[in-house]
């Protein structure tokens, strides 16, 4: 009868993840997340190489670098748009297939894995930001279920007793496909070391601890030598955008420890913490769980018989969770930026519910860990129904404003642009300081769309374009939490 229901429910927690994600598809981002532009201009700015190459056959390198941080996410989306049409609804549902994709393959893959994975899916997918990310065209959740699929694989390469076996190279190639889908997840790479400190403080001795660092070495061997492939045939031929990449988004962005000392860094350090993970009652729940949940996976290897697998797994978790701390040196960290902190803290709790009520514990432990976890698991969906309530649909509103205009084959300009060109066949380009050289010899700019209070780069942009280029009319559009100035040319 149990096993029955398993097979079931790994139909059904698919199918209602498609059911709570389907009604968003086409909705604009929620009303709280306004920390930051994205994901209400990203959508548009990730997206907008792969129209531009659908519809004008430029991938327009110059003009934005979303290509050269996410090239895996462009393709999709350029195969996706190729074969669909474009929209922001296409779009959307190209990384919600995705993402569920992996979902469908890390139940069925066998094993632990695809039985804990009944509880890790439900509580990491409905936790707040991660529901909301998976809806996004953006690269953050395709990059995320990546590293969550490679975790089942390298669970399923202990079956096999060989040092280096097809799982485990199918687990290297989805850590470093989630690199691909994102650079700036090249971080990730190093799970697999601090995996292997993990583990080698905790447990393993003698010919465990010999394969353990021969799996290693192989694993340093293939990172460093795709590391160094996608360095020489994507970075550096493209090191002009990548050096401007680099000025304008991770400058600025860390602490500096030139001017703080000690003390100051710690306490900022503290201050951002309390921001992540205890800034509101419901995200304290969670931060309160996870830590109980780690105290109880700490104290189940240590004193307790429990399997390895749980024990690997909980040490691949806990080494994607260290890794993620860095974020708490940022000034400010965007909302993005802490789906992936969220999302193993999530399964975190998932295992060690599923770790309890499998062995050897007394009845009332085994009801308190399942209560604690569907309580979390209804709280947020009380939050997805709330966000379900307050939808709204500016974007779409916006879009079809811009596409009554008279566009196709002109060009569009402004960070803001791409949000609101999904229905026009425009060349458009997103603004980037110092690259944007097209605007001298391609089709007439029509259309500027900038954010109110941004007049620098209003100015800045107008500048680019050619002498004869004069402002016909000025109108104005709300967006969210941001007022959009739409400044029309001829």
């Amino acid at each position: 009868m149990i096993k029955k229901s398993g097979v079931y429910l790994t139909y059904l927690i698919p199918l209602l993840f498609i059911c709570l994600q389907w009604p968003f598809l086409n909705a604009d981002p929620d009303g709280s997340l306004i920390d930051s532009r994205g994901p209400w201009a990203d959508e548009g700015q990730y997206t907008i190489q792969a129209r531009n190459f659908v519809q004008q056959g430029d991938w327009t390198m110059d003009a934005s670098d979303a290509l050269l941080k996410s090239p895996l996410f462009s393709v999709m989306q350029y195969i996706g748009f190729s074969v669909s049409g474009i929209s922001l609804f296409h779009s959307r549902l190209f990384v919600l297939l995705l993402v569920l994709t992996c979902l469908l393959v890390g139940l069925h893959i066998g094993g632990y894995y695809s039985k804990v994975a009944l509880w890790m899916i439900p509580l990491a997918f409905s936790q707040w930001l991660v529901f909301q990310y998976a809806h996004y065209s953006l690269a953050e959740l395709p990059a995320i279920a990546c590293v969550w699929l490679s975790f089942g694989f390298y669970l399923k390469s202990e079956e096999v007793d060989e040092s280096v076996s097809k799982y485990l190279f199918i687990s290297w190639v989805l850590l470093l496909s989630a690199v691909f889908f994102k650079i700036q997840f090249v971080y990730v790479l190093l799970i697999i070391p601090v995996y292997t400190l993990l583990h080698l403080v905790v447990s393993p001795s003698g010919s465990a601890r010999s394969l353990l660092l021969r799996r290693l070495v192989y694993y340093l061997v293939f990172a460093t030598f795709a590391v160094l492939l996608l360095w020489l045939f994507w970075l550096k031929p493209n090191s002009t955008i990548m050096n401007s990449l680099m000025r304008s988004q991770v400058e600025g962005r860390f602490i500096p420890f030139s001017r703080l000392n000690v003390w100051g860094v710690l306490f900022e350090v503290l201050h951002n913490a309390r921001s992540v993970f205890f800034r509101a009652y419901s995200l304290t729940l969670f931060s309160s769980l996870y830590l109980l949940a780690f105290l109880v996976c700490a104290w189940l290897i240590r004193f307790r018989q429990s399997s390895r697998t749980f024990q690997m797994l909980c040490l691949l978790l806990l080494a994607w969770q260290c890794i993620e701390l860095h974020k708490l040196f940022l000034l400010h960290a965007p909302a993005r930026y802490l789906v992936s902190v969220y999302f193993p803290m999530a399964c975190l709790i998932g295992l060690v519910t599923f770790e309890l009520i499998t062995m050897h514990v007394s009845r009332r432990i085994q009801v308190l860990a399942v209560l604690a976890s569907v309580s979390l698991l209804c709280l947020q969906l009380v939050f997805v129904t709330q966000a379900l309530q307050r939808r709204t649909f500016r974007t779409d509103a916006l879009n079809s404003y811009v596409n009554k205009c008279d566009l196709k084959g002109a060009v569009v300009l402004g960070q803001w642009a791409p949000a609101v060109t999904w229905q026009v066949e425009a060349l458009t380009l997103p603004y980037i300081e110092g690259l944007t050289k097209k605007l001298k010899k391609d089709p007439p700019c029509r259309l500027i769309v900038s954010e109110v209070g941004e007049e620098a780069e209003l100015r800045a942009m107008l500048n680019l374009l050619p002498a004869a280029t004069s402002i016909d009319s000025t109108s104005y559009q709300q967006l969210g939490a941001w007022r959009l100035r739409f400044t029309w040319l001829h």
